[in-house]
């Protein structure tokens, strides 16, 4: 009789065991403060598509120079977390730092998680999803959707005219190389990293150059390739939805209408863009200004960064704790 895998979640910190029952393949037990999703003998995290189960001694092997070289053995009854799938060499299992496992039905075992253990990760890890139907508030003689943001508008119709053209380019929006290499991307997530020169070099280089600096903090992080691809999107819309606009130099232009409709910029329009379309696409934003400047932070998975130039880089600190000359001149989304 096959026996249904189980999730359990588990504390490092005080006992208190609460059973829920969640579905045939998964039992949630709440131990208190910091939770793990186990999955057999391997937390599951964010970010892994699978694991493999060693059936029979078999080596750990790195691509060198085009060949396999063989890193260590490993051993029977072993589980590693599987963050990719390559079909070189009839198949390997990427299990990070840039090592894999070749498939062979007979020495490895290779599973999916479940949906109710990926909906269990989803949910302890606080995963954003799309907002469909915000409750509305009203600020000043302004319906917002999103929290208190109304994204500098001075009317209800610039406020409606500029969330409608953002979910107008973000349901039209289609990935490509230009917005992010996907492949380099998955690469960079199993381990690979730039050999130097801050991605000068080879095309290799150049690629997981530019995948370190626009996303190497939310990798670090354990952010999920799903927010990962839905952050990116959001800064492509982002530059889109201000494409032309230019900066008078006079530190007139204050909205997101202002970018959008009337062709001018300046760092408070971007940042009330940004946070327009981060918004739209389930995140919490909050708007930082001072020193004659305004910043965009997004919050993602209970970490704030801070956004700019198609970069996501860790806040070192809360935002909300202001340096001086400095204040909060949008509150976060929720």
């Amino acid at each position: 009789m096959k026996i249904a895998s189980k999730v359990i979640v588990i504390s490092t910190l005080l006992f208190i065991p609460v059973a829920t029952a969640i579905s045939p393949e998964a039992t949630l037990i709440v131990e208190a403060s910091v939770q793990k999703v186990m999955w057999g003998k391997t937390e599951l995290v964010v970010g892994q598509i699978g694991k493999v189960t060693i059936l029979k001694d078999t080596p750990l092997v790195q691509v060198k120079n085009g060949k396999l070289v063989t890193v260590r053995t490993l051993k029977k009854g072993d589980q590693f977390r599987v963050y990719q799938y390559k079909s070189d060499n009839g198949g390997m299992y990427g299990v990070g730092g840039g090592s894999f496992v070749v498939r062979n039905t007979a020495n490895v075992k290779y599973e999916t998680p479940s949906k109710a253990n990926l909906a269990l990760l989803a949910k302890i890890n606080g995963e954003t999803k799309p907002v469909t139907s915000p409750p509305t508030q009203t600020v000043g003689s302004i319906k917002a959707q999103y929290g208190k943001h109304v994204y500098g508008s001075k009317s209800q119709a610039e406020y409606d005219a500029v969330v409608k053209e953002a979910k107008a380019q973000l349901a039209k929006f289609k990935m490509s190389d230009d917005t992010i290499n996907v492949s380099y991307l998955d690469r960079y997530i199993a381990g690979e990293r730039p050999s130097g020169g801050g991605g000068r070099g080879s095309t290799v280089d150049r690629e997981l150059g530019m995948i370190h600096s626009a996303v190497g903090s939310l990798v670090a992080n354990g952010v999920s390739k799903a927010d990962i691809l839905k952050l990116v999107t959001s800064a492509d819309v982002d530059g889109t939805l201000r494409e032309g606009a230019k900066d008078p130099k006079d530190g007139s232009p204050r909205s997101a209408y202002d970018a959008m409709f009337r062709g001018l910029d300046d760092c408070d329009p971007t940042a009330e863009v940004q946070s327009l379309v981060f918004d739209i696409q389930g995140y919490s934003t909050m708007i930082v200004a001072g020193n004659n400047h305004a910043s965009l932070y997004v919050k993602v998975q209970g970490k704030w960064y801070a956004y700019g130039s198609g970069s996501f880089l860790v806040a070192d600190k809360d935002p909300s704790v202001l340096a001086s000359g400095t204040y909060i001149m949008s509150q976060p989304t929720f």
